[in-house]
């Protein structure tokens, strides 16, 4: 199953659809079907010390003043 666009009209999603059966044995429907995959190259990794402990820094401090504005900047996320 292929998910095609919300915003596509019924004529794209049928374009999309008959492309995609045309051309089947060309598309990677799964990691398995990548020749070249090699998941290292993809994954992201962050590189620690094993001999370091780590640590959090410090809450800053804001301008009361502009302090509110940035809490509701951050609850929106």
């Amino acid at each position: 199953m292929v998910n095609i666009g919300k915003c596509c009209s019924p004529e794209e999603k049928v374009r999309f659809t008959t492309l995609l059966k045309k051309y089947i044995d060309v598309m990677a429907w799964s990691y398995a079907d990548l020749k070249s995959f090699k998941p290292k190259d993809v994954q992201h990794s962050i590189p620690l010390k094993p001999d370091v402990k780590p640590y959090r820094k410090k809450q800053r401090h804001y301008n009361p003043k502009i302090s509110g504005t940035i809490q509701a900047r951050n609850s929106k996320d």
